[in-house]
């Protein structure tokens, strides 16, 4: 690639995600990442440790005024990005931004309206479709081994959120718009369609008195064609971090890489893709993929038989890598910035399962089917 144009980059929120951004970057060698606000002097204090030469702000107003940027990767709480979007717009900043777009519908439409009007690149962090393990469940599928989606499910339990902040609606959002988003992205990868509508539910009181929106949501999605799927996505059954830091193998099924890993501690996370020649089962947890498939039955050649074809393991390779891989999706914007082309994942593609995300919202508040308008 032509390295007679580099990147200013800038970062807004250095917290976890903010960080893995910041690493990842400083592996690109035509961009530069020249400041970063954050209201949290301890934040900017260890970002600067790594990077001497950045810039450091306590508020990202500030940061705009005072440097000549070309892009933003917003890493902050889900509450604040609408306001740091359309901030960076007006700064003629391209912007990487966390997933959610935004906690509310109208905002969400409004980023996605400014981006076209400024010509500005916006892309959103689904970076699910840009990971190991859904890449290939989407290679499967379109090789049409399996036949034609017939329906899709996808179930996850798992332990509260880590940092507090996501647990308060005004800040984070809820359920639907903070993780069962993901999976509503990953079914219109795998599928190329489009919801139709949606229904939902969610019990009348949480296990999790914290969270001061629904802990489970249990929601059902109509795509066109007549693709079906479904979506258990609950906090209300897992344990929190182990009590120890790691656990020995003949006392559990853990293998090293913390909460997530040990289905005993009531860790759950898999998905399946029904077709008209056979199915998939990902077992997220245990990094694998099971292949089944349609033969006719020797002993009753009417009765189609269901066998299983194939296991795709993948225990060698980190679990994050397999679902929340990042490194390609920031390079992939970084390219978009340098050439002034468009982003690889349309932010009109992702508002499309924000909206999905926001209706099953509504229709677990009304308890009634909700359509889609995009």
């Amino acid at each position: 690639m032509n390295n007679e144009k580099r990147v200013r980059l800038a970062l807004i929120g250095c917290g976890n995600n903010g960080v893995g951004h910041a690493e990842i970057i400083g592996k690109i060698d035509f961009v530069d990442l020249v400041a970063a606000a954050d209201p949290v002097p301890e934040a900017l204090e260890a970002i600067r440790k790594d990077i001497p030469s950045i810039r450091c702000y306590d508020d990202y107003e500030s940061m705009f005024a005072a440097n000549d940027l070309d892009a933003v990767i917003i890493a902050t709480p889900h509450c604040y990005h609408y306001e740091q979007t359309m901030a960076a717009f007006r700064n003629n900043c391209h912007v990487l931004l966390e997933k959610p777009m935004a906690i509310r519908e109208e905002h969400c439409r409004e980023m996605v309206e400014t981006a076209k009007e400024k010509k500005s690149i916006f892309q959103v962090g689904f970076e699910c479709r840009w990971s190991a393990l859904y890449k290939r469940v989407k290679e499967i599928v379109d090789s049409g081994e399996i036949g034609d989606l017939l329906s899709v499910s996808f179930v996850h339990y798992r332990s509260k959120w880590v940092r507090d902040w996501y647990c308060r609606k005004e800040l984070a959002g809820c359920m639907t718009i903070i993780e069962t988003c993901h999976y509503i992205d990953l079914m219109r990868f795998f599928s190329g369609r489009e919801v139709e509508w949606v229904f939902a539910s969610a019990p009348k009181a949480n296990l999790r008195t914290d969270y001061n929106y629904p802990d489970t949501s249990f929601a059902q999605l109509y795509f066109n064609n007549g693709l079906i799927a479904n979506i258990i996505d609950s906090h209300a059954r897992s344990s929190e971090i182990f009590s120890k830091g790691s656990l020995a193998p003949d006392e559990s099924y853990a293998i090293g890489e913390g909460e997530y890993m040990d289905p005993v501690y009531g860790h759950q996370f898999e998905y399946s893709l029904i077709g008209t020649q056979g199915a998939l089962w990902v077992r997220v947890l245990s990094k694998q993929i099971s292949v089944l498939e349609k033969v006719k039955s020797l002993s009753r050649p009417n009765v189609p038989k269901i066998v299983l074809k194939r296991v795709e393991d993948y225990n060698k390779l980190p679990l994050n890598f397999l679902v929340h891989e990042t490194s390609e999706q920031d390079l992939k914007f970084i390219e978009s910035v340098k050439t002034n082309s468009p982003p690889v994942f349309d932010p009109e593609d992702a508002l499309k399962s924000h909206l999905v995300a926001f209706a099953i919202e509504k229709s677990e508040q009304m308890h009634e089917k909700v359509f889609i308008k995009y």
